[in-house]
C-alpha cells in the first residue's frame, strides 16, 4: 500500500521536473528532489556530485559494463553510470529504503533508462536469509537510512523496517553477465556487503568504488580494518579517492577508522597511466 501511493505522488508530480549537468552528464530529476539529492543546477561542467566516487567509476567503467549501485539511494549515480556503460551495459541497483528506491525508478525513466537499469528493493548483506531490521530515516534525511539501530540517537524518527536480506553471491548466480564494477555506499553494512561477496570477489575480481563508514560500520558488524584485510587478501590494489593516491590497507584502515572513507580497489591501480588520470583530477 505504501509503494502504491509513493508510486500515485510520483505519477502526479511527473510534470515537475528539472535538467541538470550532473558531472557532465545531463539528467532530469523530479522537482522535488532537487535539493534533496544535493546537485547543483547550475549548468557548469566538471565534477562536483558525490566527486570521489565519480572519479573512481569513471576510472574503471568501460562501455558495455555490467555494474551494481548497491545503496542507490534517489537514483543519480544509476543513471550516471548507465550513461557510462552505455545501452550495451547494465546496471543493477540494490537499496532497502523502499521510499528512495521509488525516486529511484522515477529518475531512471524521466532519464529514458529504464533498458538498462534493473532495481532490487533489498538489504544487501552477509546471506540471503529471511530479512533484517533496517532503520528507515523518513524526509529529506533518507539517505541515513541504515542498519545500525545508533540512528536513532541522531533521526529520532528512524523507524525500524523489515526488509528483504540479499547476498551478492546469491544474486549473481543466475545473472546473464557478472559484474565489472561494484559502487557500494550502505552507511555501514559495507563489511557485510562484501562478506556476502566472498565468491563474486574471489572468481570475478570486480573493481570496487566503495564508500566506507568508520563509525556507522561499527554498530552493524566488521570494521574499516577488516574490510581493507579482506581486499588484501584477495590481492587488490587500494587508492585513497579523497586523495587520489595509492593506500596499503593498514594505512587506509587508520585514517578512516573513525570517519567517512572514499577506497577504490581494482586491477587498474597497477597501470601508471589509470593513477596518472585519477591524480589529474585533483589539480586545481
Amino acid at each position: 500500500m505504501i509503494s502504491l501511493l509513493w508510486d500515485r505522488m510520483l505519477c502526479a508530480a511527473g510534470a515537475a521536473t528539472v535538467s541538470a549537468l550532473v558531472n557532465n552528464h545531463r539528467i532530469r530529476v523530479p522537482r522535488q528532489l532537487r535539493r534533496s539529492v544535493g546537485i547543483s543546477l547550475a549548468d557548469r561542467p566538471g565534477l562536483y556530485f558525490e566527486t570521489p566516487a565519480m572519479i573512481g567509476l569513471e576510472a574503471v567503467l568501460e562501455a558495455g559494463d555490467t555494474a551494481f549501485d548497491v545503496g542507490c539511494s534517489y537514483g543519480v549515480f544509476t543513471c550516471l553510470m548507465s550513461r557510462m556503460v552505455g545501452p550495451a551495459g547494465a546496471i543493477y541497483s540494490f537499496d532497502a529504503n523502499q521510499d528512495v528506491l521509488a525516486w529511484t525508478r522515477r529518475v531512471v525513466t524521466l532519464n529514458g533508462l529504464d533498458a538498462t537499469s534493473r532495481l532490487i528493493h533489498a538489504c544487501v548483506g552477509e546471506s540471503t536469509a529471511g530479512s533484517v531490521d533496517f532503520f528507515h530515516v523518513p524526509g529529506a534525511h533518507s539517505v541515513a537510512s541504515t542498519r545500525n539501530p545508533e540512528i536513532r540517537a541522531f533521526h529520532a524518527a528512524a523507524v525500524p523496517l523489515a526488509v528483504p536480506l540479499l547476498s551478492l553471491d546469491e544474486f549473481c548466480e543466475n545473472l546473464p553477465a557478472q559484474p565489472r564494477c561494484l559502487k557500494i555506499d550502505v552507511e555501514g553494512s559495507e563489511c557485510l556487503v562484501l562478506r556476502g561477496a566472498a565468491r563474486l570477489l574471489a572468481a570475478e575480481r570486480p573493481h570496487l568504488v566503495l564508500e566506507t563508514h568508520g563509525l556507522e560500520v561499527d554498530g552493524i558488524g566488521g570494521s574499516v580494518a577488516e574490510v581493507c584485510r579482506m581486499l588484501e587478501a584477495l590481492g587488490y590494489p587500494l587508492l585513497d579517492l579523497a586523495s587520489g593516491e595509492p593506500v596499503d590497507s593498514a594505512g587506509y584502515a587508520r585514517r578512516y577508522a573513525r570517519q567517512i572513507g572514499y577506497l577504490l580497489a581494482s586491477s587498474k591501480i597497477n597501470d601508471p597511466d589509470t593513477v596518472r588520470r585519477i591524480r589529474r583530477c585533483y589539480l586545481p
